[in-house]
């Protein structure tokens, strides 16, 4: 499926789910310009129930790619009602290599949303938290990019 401007797109890495409003595409870099709306981490007590979820539906799917698991593959996405969501509504706007993203269900983001505002989800309300959260995502994210 195409990627096209004011989608809003995913990018997986691990247990979490960077989910961001698509700005413009830059063809002639193969870049995307993102604006990043919420990072979703999965508490690590889910952490071995999902890797046991994803591999196998990898296999049927062939959807699974480092790291990597299409939502699609399985439409309720488990954990997440018991994710941590960072909000990065007011963060800074991000340059990424166009692969990767993917466009984010409505099963996926319209739960996200209607629940980021809810202090359980981000119980300090720190800007500079999720920054540092969306960094450390960037950097993970980022190094196993460049390990392929």
């Amino acid at each position: 499926m195409a990627l096209r401007p004011s989608q809003i797109i995913c990018l997986e890495y691990e247990y979490e789910a960077l989910y961001a409003e698509l700005i413009q595409i830059l063809d002639e870099k193969d870049q995307i310009w993102a604006r990043p709306i919420v990072l979703a981490t999965l508490p690590a007590a889910f952490h071995m129930d999902y890797s046991a979820i994803k591999q196998p539906l990898a296999k049927e799917s062939n959807a699974y790619d480092a790291g990597r698991c299409e939502p699609a593959s399985f439409p309720a996405v488990p954990w997440l009602h018991e994710a941590t969501l960072f909000d990065l509504r007011l963060g800074s706007d991000l340059l990424w290599p166009r692969h990767g993203f993917r466009p984010a269900l409505d099963t996926e983001i319209i739960p996200i949303v209607t629940q980021i505002g809810e202090p359980k989800h981000n119980e300090d309300g720190n800007h500079q938290t999720n920054h540092a959260a969306l960094q450390r995502f960037i950097h993970n994210a980022w190094n196993a990019r460049a390990a392929r």
